[in-house]
């Protein structure tokens, strides 16, 4: 009924790099961790609003796009097979093939010839990447406002606009997607409407070859490709770090707290047969047990509390807040309706780690990451520090990488039988994230 959870964390100089805060646990399964209409075409780059407004599309940082001065890498070393320019610009070959070029302005190119790759990072925060051998046949196409082309051998071209509307042409089939949210099929059998989850997935950005450090030697460091938006989401320009930035990428994330997450308006109930096991009260609220020990009980406002067979609980409150035990590791979980958590784990005899973890998540973006042996912590203005074993200080890239998986729901749509829908986790902020200022 609940899965394990893993949430990958940074530890100090010389731990592991990438340690797990169940430690690494073998029980753990699952990561806690655009100006046209709908019928003009995306493909070419699209420009930004005059600068003198300070507004760029949403999901487009000063990280994507050429503009300001590149930091350089912190590495004393350069990287074999790197060549380091006076002005930052470098070439590297890896070990694959792959040769990388980055420009001062931190805008870049890579190919590998041999696979039939390549990738390139344009100076307005557009991007390509050109997939073509024996396995596949894909050019993607990414404009600076996250509407983006896709044409694929095998299952077609697609494409979305910056009102939110998408198509996809495989074949003599041509799926659209409105701007109201509506979306259609139609082909030679007919026309029928398609649900959310016959919508089209965002092809995933290229990877930059190096990492983050770039290649050392004063080298800079490479731009980052920005995500594509998802098909129905509309482009929308807000000046960075603002409060309309901040709500607005929560909103596109779904990192807002919604009537689905929290009591106080009236739950649907669901209509299907009733589960064996399950009984209904006249205004809707459940229970449910079987000779297992599952157990879960459902308020008429939605909220909940369960357990299963392994002694695991969890529950969601009133204000949208949600707690998960996990027996067996003795790993506790509570998220706050504001998005901001708290994860205690005691650690196990099988961990690579011993002692108590505990990482805690504030919706103003600062954090706190602490074992027995370090202490890590971010303040609210994206600065991050070591307080132990060592005071110094760290980059954002220090902070931990995952969330808490939510738990999962016995019954997510209700009982049947008139019993109400349960409300929904909410999901947790990521460290250093923040839903206003």
């Amino acid at each position: 009924m609940f899965k394990s959870r893993r949430i990958v964390a940074p530890l100090c100089a010389g731990a592991c790099l990438l340690l797990g805060l169940s430690a690494c646990s073998s029980a753990s399964n699952s990561s806690p961790q655009a100006g046209a209409s709908s019928t003009a075409s995306a493909s070419a780059s699209a420009t930004t609003p005059d600068a003198a407004d300070g507004k760029l599309p949403l999901g487009l940082t000063e990280d994507n796009k050429a503009g300001d001065s590149r930091p350089r890498s912190k590495v004393k070393d350069v990287a074999t097979g790197a060549t380091v320019n006076p002005d930052g610009s470098w070439t590297y070959t890896a070990s694959n093939g792959t040769v990388m070029t980055t420009n001062a302005d931190g805008t870049w190119t890579w190919k590998n010839q041999k696979e039939g790759t390549e990738a390139t990072l344009h100076a307005d925060g557009s991007w390509d990447h050109i997939m073509n051998n024996e396995m596949i046949h894909r050019q993607v196409h990414v404009n600076a406002d996250g509407t983006w082309t896709m044409d694929d051998r095998k299952v077609g071209h697609f494409e979305t606009h910056t009102d939110g509307g998408w198509k996809h042409t495989h074949g003599t089939t041509e799926n659209t997607g409105n701007a109201d949210g509506t979306a259609v099929s139609k082909s030679a059998s007919g026309q029928r409407q398609l649900s959310r989850k016959e919508w089209p997935v965002v092809p995933p950005a290229p990877a930059t070859v190096v990492s983050e450090d770039g290649v050392g030697g004063e080298s800079v460091l490479p731009l980052q490709p920005r995500k594509g938006l998802k098909p129905g989401t509309k482009v929308i320009y807000v000046v960075p770090g603002s409060e309309e930035d901040l709500k607005a990428t929560a909103e596109q994330e779904g990192l807002l707290l919604t009537d689905d997450n929290k009591a106080g308006t009236e739950r649907p109930r669901s209509k299907h047969k009733l589960k064996a096991n399950a009984t209904v009260n006249e205004d809707g609220s459940w229970t449910y047990s079987d000779a297992k020990g599952v157990t879960m009980t459902v308020a008429a406002d939605g909220t909940w509390t369960q357990k299963d067979a392994n002694g695991n609980t969890s529950a969601l409150h009133t204000d949208g807040s949600w707690d998960e035990y996990i027996a067996s590791r003795d790993e506790t979980v509570h998220v706050k309706a504001d998005g901001g958590w708290i994860w205690e784990y005691k650690g196990g005899a099988e961990d690579l780690v011993k002692g108590n973890h505990k990482i805690t998540v504030n919706a103003d973006g600062s954090w706190r990451n602490e074992t027995e042996s370090f202490v890590l912590y971010g303040t609210a203005e994206g600065k991050a520090y070591q307080e132990k074993p060592v005071a110094r200080e760290l980059s954002k890239k220090d902070a931990p990488k995952g969330i808490p998986s939510a738990p999962t729901v016995l019954e997510p749509n209700g009982p049947g039988g008139g019993g109400v829908v349960p409300l929904k986790p909410r999901t947790p902020l990521k460290a250093g994230q923040k839903v206003s200022s």
